[in-house]
């Protein structure tokens, strides 16, 4: 079954490390340095900005020990998250928030901003299934 998963992750999106770009379906998602989010397809392009409390390190989370964006399909979307690290001095402390892409490449984004107390921490399949359930049709961006 994980190498079936592996697979299908490696074969449903790619990955460039400048400016981690995702391919799910029909759509490139492309995340760039103040953590703007940009969706193409079919030519149209739309944009989204997670509204962190402030600008740090963002990222899209991957697997631990990886650089393969972590991506579940759950409740008939592809889900990803979005991590935006603060660093404060020795410690560190995150944001983190969902988004989805259905078969129909519908994207949807949440509201919902989680807090952690750690950094660059790989999400498990509970959180995923949590956001899931927030990630509604009127919260469509493309």
């Amino acid at each position: 079954m994980k190498k079936t998963l592996v697979c299908l992750l490696l074969s449903a999106c790619s990955y460039a490390a400048s400016n981690e770009i995702i391919r799910l379906f029909d759509t490139n998602i492309m995340m760039n340095s103040v953590c703007s989010l940009s969706f193409t397809k079919n030519e149209t392009t739309a944009s989204y900005s997670p509204v962190f409390s402030e600008q740090g390190d963002c990222r899209i989370v991957t697997h631990p020990e990886s650089n393969v964006p972590h991506i579940e399909f759950i409740n008939g979307m592809y889900i990803f998250f979005v991590e935006n690290n603060l660093k404060l001095g020795n410690s560190c402390k995150s944001e983190y928030t969902a988004m989805g892409v259905t078969k129909t490449n519908e994207v949807r984004a949440t509201r919902v901003i989680k807090k952690s107390s750690s950094c660059y921490q790989a999400r498990e399949i509970q959180a995923y299934q949590y956001f899931s359930t927030k990630l509604n049709a009127k919260d469509k961006i493309l």
